[in-house]
């Protein structure tokens, strides 16, 4: 966190200075005899204090966008996490080495992907922004991966039941 903020601070200090220099031709570049320093120039204190207020509203704007993104993880970590628990439910009826090996993936990427979300908390900017493109990615195969467990689901369970004669019915059983 203080990586962040000392970027943050490095930064804003960076935009203040960029601006000096740039002022209209028609404002005069000394002041006036006797205004001094209470012409309306910032002492070193209220510009410290500027900045440190300017990086604080940053860094708040920072933690915001990094909520936001792990509720947003959160919420697809849930979605997928419920498709999973559905998925070894109907999974359950078939022992297809595949069928579990593609489940087992899946169900390690989802404790990954997790994983990372509950790390962002409490580190710096770089470490965050690593974890942010690793969960990216994470998040980016997980569905690939779901649709590959559920073509062999819907596989395996196709392979499991008889199929129709031509007619579409049963044929007549002994005793009806």
């Amino acid at each position: 966190m203080n990586a962040l903020r000392t970027i943050l601070v490095i930064g804003v200090c960076g935009a203040m200075l960029t601006g000096c220099g740039k002022e209209e031709e028609t404002t005069p570049t000394t002041p006036a005899t006797g205004e001094g320093m209470a012409a309306g120039s910032k002492t070193a204190e209220e510009i410290g204090s500027a900045v440190g207020e300017a990086a604080e509203k940053v860094g708040e704007e920072a933690m915001e966008a990094l909520e936001a993104f792990k509720a947003e993880y959160g919420k697809q970590l849930d979605s997928h996490e419920a498709k999973l628990a559905t998925l070894k439910t109907g999974a359950k009826a078939f022992d297809d080495q595949k069928l579990n090996g593609l489940i087992g993936d899946l169900d390690t990427q989802l404790a990954t992907a997790r994983g990372k979300l509950g790390e962002m908390s409490g580190t710096d900017v770089g470490t965050t922004a690593a974890l942010k493109q690793e969960l990216t990615g994470l998040m980016n195969e997980i569905p690939k991966l779901y649709e590959q467990a559920m073509a062999r689901f819907d596989e395996v369970k196709g392979a499991g039941l008889p199929e129709l004669p031509e007619g579409g019915e049963l044929p007549d059983l002994p005793g009806r």
